[in-house]
């Protein structure tokens, strides 16, 4: 199983906003039962563990987005490629009403991959 820290707050006030983790961004992953810091709860971050997925098939949702046009001098266009837009409206109910319990509790949501895949979408 993985377990991934999300980024619930906009990025620090004064940093470039494209190369800062923000809002949604998944920040690391770490294998089920990680011990995560008190830092590593609600308000700024949510932990969410996919049961049926291992940490390296979630690593590649870690990776920074690159404008490749020019492939000898790509620039970096975000720090993730990612986002789990938690904030869909076509979640289903009760996968919102688990992620709004576990965010209010500090606890760790936890869903399947069936129930999470859609929402993870490309940044940019």
């Amino acid at each position: 199983m993985a377990e991934v820290l999300i980024k619930l707050v906009p990025c620090d006030a004064g940093k470039d906003p494209l190369l800062s983790w923000t809002r949604l961004h998944p920040v690391c992953v770490k294998p089920d039962g990680w011990a995560w810091g008190s830092a590593e709860r609600p308000p700024k971050f949510c932990v969410i563990r996919i049961t049926d997925m291992t940490v390296a098939e979630m690593e590649p949702y870690l990776e920074p987005d690159f404008d490749v046009t020019d492939p000898i001098n790509p620039v970096q266009r975000a720090i993730c490629k990612w986002k789990f837009d938690i904030d869909d409206v076509a979640i289903p109910n009760v996968i919102k009403n688990r992620i709004a319990s576990a965010i209010s509790s500090g606890g760790i949501i936890s869903v399947k991959k069936a129930q999470i895949i859609n929402f993870i979408k490309r940044t940019l």
